[in-house]
């Protein structure tokens, strides 16, 4: 419970980067994380349970940010946001 509270925050920051990305780009998502950093104008935001990048990719035309379950954790400590931008 406490992992999914602390890595909440860090991964909405990283959705909502995401968003302003596709604003700024034509509606074209990042590749990668890495991409946010001239909107972040720090490096990518970090999982603070994993003390790692969030997971991400983009499948088709949806970006996929993950929450991995940490090792002894419930599986509900764990999450998923896919996001789509609308043409």
């Amino acid at each position: 419970m406490l992992a999914r509270m602390d890595r909440q925050i860090p991964a909405l920051q990283c959705i909502e980067a995401v968003r302003m990305y596709a604003a700024g780009h034509d509606g074209k998502l990042p590749a990668s994380l890495a991409q946010l950093t001239e909107l972040l104008r720090t490096p990518v935001l970090i999982d603070p349970v994993m003390a790692a990048p969030f997971p991400y990719k983009l499948v088709g035309d949806t970006a996929v940010l993950e929450m991995p379950v940490p090792p002894g954790e419930d599986a509900g400590d764990g999450g998923r946001y896919e996001l789509t931008v609308a043409n």
